[in-house]
């Protein structure tokens, strides 16, 4: 038995496949307000007002893959300015048949990759989702999601984009 040093086991392919990978992915979860403020803009179009108090985000990008989760305390002005960009309310049937769409897929499925602070799927009967689908053209598909959970007072918003 040869004396091998564990990486000379790998074959070239191998690791260029692995160096890519983990070239290509990068997971971020800001707690500087500034750096908060810069991803609440690329991902609604404007920054927050002062008013938007406890925001939360994190983003994760493998590949041509991002994700995006955020979180904040209620502030109406906020979320009018955001939902009046063209979102549509999801509907009863929308979330009963969740295969149709990758938006309502997403929101009824756990995602392992979620932070600490979001919570599951909202039950509440009378919960209003909104959606928008190809809303981020820096990829080729993509869709956002937001509902307000009305007994913490707070908005919770995901989104993904892929090519």
């Amino acid at each position: 038995m040869t004396n091998m040093k564990p990486f000379e086991r790998l074959s070239p392919f191998i690791v260029l496949i692995l160096l890519l990978y983990g070239g290509c992915s990068e997971s971020r979860e800001p707690k500087d307000r500034v750096q908060l403020e810069v991803e609440f803009k690329n991902q609604f179009g404007f920054a927050p007002s002062s008013s938007v108090q406890d925001l939360h985000c994190k983003v994760i990008r493998v590949g041509d893959t991002q994700v995006r989760w955020f979180s904040f305390v209620y502030e109406s002005n906020t979320f009018q300015k955001i939902t009046n960009q063209n979102f549509r309310v999801g509907e009863l049937e929308d979330l009963r048949t969740p295969w149709k769409a990758r938006w309502s897929q997403d929101l009824v499925t756990e995602n392992t990759n979620a932070p600490s602070w979001w919570p599951r799927s909202p039950r509440a009967v009378g919960t209003a989702v909104f959606y928008k689908e190809g809303q981020d053209t820096n990829f080729v598909a993509s869709y956002i999601y937001l509902w307000t959970d009305w007994t913490k007072r707070r908005v919770y918003a995901s989104s993904a984009g892929w090519d």
